[in-house]
């Protein structure tokens, strides 16, 4: 009976001329899509911090989940652990954890200002955008690690972004890479200081140099606990907090949580004891170099060309002198021999020669060229002791290091 009725209108039509009135479209909510360029890089963030092992899968894939307008993206390796929320059009939801390095293959290739439609069918999610579909292996959200930390026990307490930002760059070369010494594999973060003096310093060291940079003291930090951020989470933090003017942060002994607009990192902690830092600053020598931090870099990388090896880091001798600097660099018969440009240093003190690394002389020069490239360096140098090295503008950042034996 309904065959007659549907088909009479239709002939009717078809005789008087009329157009056949189009079938009704239903219109589907369940849907979520995504603009390629926020998701790609909102994955490329995440896969910094994926777990590279075969004995956990789950640690290998990203987390993605849909609702209320947006995707939820989570990353971890155990460690530290990311949380980000882009937004999505449609009312779409659904979820699923997928393997991000394909994940992250296929939408880096898909044209950047297109959109990309994501089905989650349980054991697969499906990606759609324009003639391409891919299909990866999915497993449930509910399988990925949830990392959680103790609010009963925190301190939290917001700041400037590129306040924490800053003194965590001004450190990180010094941040050792030998495990064998695994607590000095971070950056210490503790407040020091009291009243108006009261200070955020951030500190790493390798066992051969050091550096230290302070900012002020933010507003509820003054009960936080001497933490070790660990290498991977303190340069994740680096990438990320100059993007965000505010960013909050929850301390406890155990692990830090930083929030930043709509992406969270959070990490273990380093549970050890950082070296006193202040009892291995110098005071000032009888040595006074005071250098442009680009000369001096201009020089030194220069010199040292020729006393790079495997097993030892360049160096270069240098000769302080009343009519100048002379930096000297290899063996033998293959040498470079260059001078400081006149008017890029002053030097106050006796005759002095040092072997020094190149590293320890070119990386505060690095910093300080970025962080304040009108400031000249100060370096107060002893014959055979550590050497002090600060900005000839402020007080917020100190290196010290040591010369070579011979």
């Amino acid at each position: 009976m309904s065959e007659v009725k549907t088909r009479k209108p239709r002939a009717k039509a078809a005789a008087t001329g009329e157009a056949a009135t189009s079938p009704v479209v239903p219109v589907v909510l369940n849907e979520v899509r995504i603009v390629n360029k926020v998701f790609n890089a909102a994955l490329s963030r995440a896969t910094s911090l994926i777990a590279r092992t075969n004995t956990l899968p789950i640690l290998g894939c990203v987390s993605l989940a849909a609702g209320n307008g947006r995707l939820t993206i989570e990353s971890s390796n155990m460690e530290q652990a990311m949380r980000q929320s882009v937004e999505i059009s449609g009312q779409g939801f659904g979820g699923g954890c997928v393997d991000a390095e394909r994940l992250v293959a296929v939408v880096k290739r898909l044209p950047p200002d297109g959109e990309t439609t994501l089905d989650f069918t349980g054991a697969a999610l499906v990606l759609r955008c324009g003639t391409v579909r891919a299909t990866l292996t999915a497993w449930p959200v509910a399988d990925f690690p949830v990392f959680s930390v103790r609010d009963e026990e925190s301190v939290s307490f917001a700041m400037p972004g590129i306040a924490l930002a800053t003194i965590l760059e001004a450190v990180d070369h010094a941040v050792s890479q030998e495990q064998t010494r695994f607590y000095l594999c971070g950056v210490c973060l503790e407040a020091v200081g009291e009243g108006e003096d009261a200070r955020l310093r951030a500190a790493a060291t390798n066992g051969n140099d050091l550096a230290l940079a302070t900012t002020a003291l933010p507003e509820g930090a003054e009960t936080m606990p001497r933490i070790i951020i660990p290498s991977p989470a303190a340069a994740e933090l680096k990438k990320t907090l100059r993007g965000h003017e505010v960013v909050d942060l929850k301390v406890n002994p155990a692990a830090i949580v930083v929030t930043m607009g709509d992406l969270v990192l959070s990490s273990k902690l380093i549970s050890a004891s950082f070296p006193n830092c202040d009892r291995v600053v110098p005071g000032p020598g009888p040595h006074v170099l005071t250098v442009s931090p680009k000369a001096l870099i201009d020089v030194i990388e220069l010199a040292s060309l020729f006393t790079k090896d495997e097993k030892k880091k360049p160096w270069v001798r240098m000769a302080f002198t009343d009519h100048g600097v002379g930096v000297r660099g290899g063996e033998g018969n293959d040498q470079i021999v260059a001078e400081l440009p006149a008017e890029s240093f002053t030097y106050a003190g006796p005759r002095l020669e040092l072997n020094l690394t190149a590293f320890s002389l070119v990386e505060p020069a690095k910093v300080m060229a970025t962080w304040r490239p009108e400031a000249r360096l100060v370096f107060s140098l002893w014959p055979e002791a550590p050497f002090l090295c600060v900005p000839t503008e402020g007080e917020d950042v100190i290196f010290v290091s040591g010369p070579l034996k011979g």
